[in-house]
């Protein structure tokens, strides 16, 4: 299959990248269904489910962006962070544990944000693969991060981290979620993915407002791609399992429905 790249916009063989990566997917069968599809009533269903192994896969980037980028530069150090993270995670949601602190972590940031990035941009199903997709402010300053390491990451390109108990994988591009009751706020814009243990929103505004204590690790970049820092993610008061995409009673979303996407699990679950 020939196309161009939807990162780098070469043109030549097309690979099919894992959203998330394989090392940290579970290696069971999967249904992949629009999300949007699954939590509303409204939506017509004109498709089947697409059955899949481990993770989803999309035939969107080149060899050197899938294999040497995201394969060899940044997905070793989100693998890493995410095996260190599930013993954590299963602990405090299936057995109930509270501990005083977060999960404490040595991340590479500057690698695992851009692991993050480059699959969410290889999240991608194109009709026509010989045309660059849409892109927003958004999604050019995430091309540039991800395609030169030397560049400084930019201020309000935020990667808020925390920790994710469920099997479904999660993924929706240019996602958005306002509060309408209340103390309003939003929207807020943004690509999400979700994978046990970890949960990730890319977005240019600061959610600070939805109370919840997100980490943002694009405030921990490091000038050197290799820089090491210490990273407290709490395991307290965090979001539920189905939120952002499951709004709550005071908070509306949009999303496009051909650009979100959950893989459920087909047999034993792993996690509630």
């Amino acid at each position: 299959m020939k196309g161009l790249c939807v990162i780098c916009d070469k043109l030549g063989p097309l690979t099919r990248d894992h959203v998330p990566p394989r090392g940290v997917a579970a290696a069971e069968p999967f249904l992949l269904r629009r999300l949007a599809d699954l939590i509303s009533a409204d939506s017509v269903q004109d498709d089947s489910p697409r059955r899949g192994f481990q993770s989803p896969d999309f035939p969107s980037l080149c060899p050197e962006c899938n294999g040497k980028r995201l394969g060899t530069e940044f997905d070793p150090a989100l693998i890493t962070l995410a095996s260190e993270c599930a013993a954590w995670v299963r602990a405090a949601s299936d057995l109930g544990l509270r501990f005083q602190s977060g999960i404490v972590a040595d991340i590479r940031v500057g690698r695992v944000i851009r692991s993050v990035v480059g699959h969410l941009l290889a999240a991608e199903e194109r009709t026509a693969r010989f045309k660059p997709p849409a892109r927003g402010t958004m999604q050019e300053a995430m091309r540039r991060c991800f395609l030169d390491t030397s560049v400084a990451w930019p201020t309000d390109l935020h990667v808020y981290c925390w920790p994710y108990n469920s099997s479904d994988v999660v993924i929706v591009r240019g996602f958005g979620i306002s509060r309408v009751l209340g103390r309003t706020h939003g929207p807020i814009v943004g690509d999400v993915l979700k994978f046990f243990p970890l949960a990730f929103w890319v977005t240019q505004e600061s959610a600070a407002v939805t109370g919840y204590p997100l980490v943002d690790l694009a405030a921990f970049v490091d000038t050197s791609l290799d820089a090491v820092k210490r990273i407290e993610l709490p395991l307290q008061r965090i979001p539920s399992a189905l939120w952002p995409e499951r709004p709550r009673d005071q908070e509306v979303i949009l999303m496009h429905r051909e650009r979100s996407y959950v893989a459920k699990r087909t047999r034993r679950e792993r996690a509630v």
